[in-house]
């Protein structure tokens, strides 16, 4: 995983930070797929999945009016410490206020420190991967 500096992706209609990422540093070895559309506005992507190079997949899911957004992105297994800066890397590219995030090790749960509104990113084990995933909200 490379540093994880943001930059807009021209040719994509969605633009989430971590799928730019992924776009600009991993190879896609599928289209798009589950793409769904927001009711009122026909051509805007509210979510969809799609795999990348070295066993990376992505998942995002903002079309619920109200509530979170949801996103999960599937790594191979890299130490724990690689990806929680990786985690702080994409979070410092988003208009958080990265100052009042913080770490908390028992549920590996990055998120604001008040625990209001803003983006949490959660890192979840498997056997063979690690998935993180983010919800964001007010």
């Amino acid at each position: 995983m490379e540093k994880a500096h943001i930059e807009a992706v021209s040719d994509s209609l969605y633009q989430d930070q971590v799928y730019t990422y992924l776009l600009k540093n991993y190879k896609p070895i599928s289209a798009k797929t589950n793409v769904q559309f927001l009711e009122y506005e026909t051509e805007s992507i509210c979510a969809f999945q799609q795999q990348f190079a070295y066993g990376i997949s992505f998942n995002i899911d903002e079309c619920a009016e109200e509530g979170f957004a949801r996103m999960a992105v599937t790594f191979p297994k890299v130490k724990i410490e690689k990806l929680k800066t990786w985690i702080e890397d994409i979070n410092k590219d988003s208009l958080s206020e990265t100052n009042n995030y913080k770490w908390n090790d028992k549920t590996l749960e990055y998120g604001p420190k008040d625990h209001g509104a803003g983006c949490y990113y959660t890192i979840s084990e498997k056997e063979k991967t690690w998935v993180v995933s983010r919800r964001c909200g007010c």
